[in-house]
C-alpha cells in the first residue's frame, strides 16, 4: 500500500503518521475502527498502520450525509492508495452490528462535540479489547458555525476529560497529544 500523503483530508500529516503509528500495533485478531471517516484520509492512514503492522481489519463508519460528495473522494483516495484492501465501510452514524472480534483501536473523529463523543464511546466500549487504544481528533476545540466548523477555546481540557471520563472506567495510561489527536492506551483491565 502507498504512503497516504497529500490526500484531501482534515488531518495532519504528524497527526497521519500517529494513527499509523497507533494502527500497526493492532493485532490481526481485533479491528481497528473509525467512527467519522469523510473524505477517508484517516482511514488511508490506519489503513497504512494496518499494512505495515500485523494487518487488522479497518472498519470506516460514516454516513456521508451532510456532504455525500466526501463519499466519492473517499472512494477515490483509499483505491488510490490501496487502503481498500484492508477497508470495510459502514454507511451509517456508527454501530450497525457488533463486529466479529473485539476492537484493538477506536478512533473518533465524527460530530466535534463532547457529548457526540461521549456517545459513540458508551455505544462501542463493551466491544473493547482488555489491550486497546482511543484515540479522538479535535472533538473538544472545535463548534460547527455557518456551515463550517469554527476553532474554539474548549470548555474542558483533553485532560480534564480523560481524568474525569474515561479513566475511572478503567486501567487506561500513555495519554498524548499530537496536534489536535489525543490518544490513549490501556494495557490491561
Amino acid at each position: 500500500m502507498k504512503k497516504p500523503v497529500g490526500l484531501i483530508g482534515g488531518i495532519s500529516e504528524i497527526e497521519g503518521e500517529k494513527l499509523a503509528e497507533l494502527a500497526s500495533k493492532v493485532l490481526p485478531y481485533y479491528s481497528i475502527v473509525e467512527i467519522g471517516s469523510a473524505c477517508g484520509m484517516s482511514s488511508c492512514w490506519l489503513a497504512y498502520g494496518s499494512s505495515i503492522g500485523y494487518g487488522a481489519s479497518v472498519h470506516c463508519y460514516d454516513p456521508w450525509e451532510n456532504k455525500p460528495e466526501d463519499k466519492d473522494i473517499f472512494d477515490h483516495q483509499i483505491l488510490k492508495t490501496g487502503a481498500d484492501e484492508f477497508i470495510t465501510v459502514h454507511q451509517v452514524k456508527s454501530v450497525d452490528k457488533e463486529l466479529d472480534s473485539k476492537v484493538g483501536l477506536w478512533f473518533h473523529d465524527a460530530d466535534h462535540t463532547t457529548k457526540a463523543m461521549l456517545h459513540d464511546y458508551s455505544l462501542w466500549k463493551s466491544q473493547f479489547a482488555d489491550v486497546m487504544q482511543l484515540a479522538f481528533h479535535d472533538w473538544i476545540a472545535r463548534e460547527y458555525k455557518n456551515g463550517e466548523w469554527v476553532r474554539m477555546v474548549p470548555e474542558i481540557t483533553h485532560q480534564e476529560f480523560f481524568d474525569t471520563k474515561i479513566r475511572p472506567e478503567a486501567h487506561w495510561s500513555h495519554e498524548s497529544i499530537v496536534d489536535y489527536l489525543f490518544t490513549i492506551e490501556r494495557y490491561a483491565i
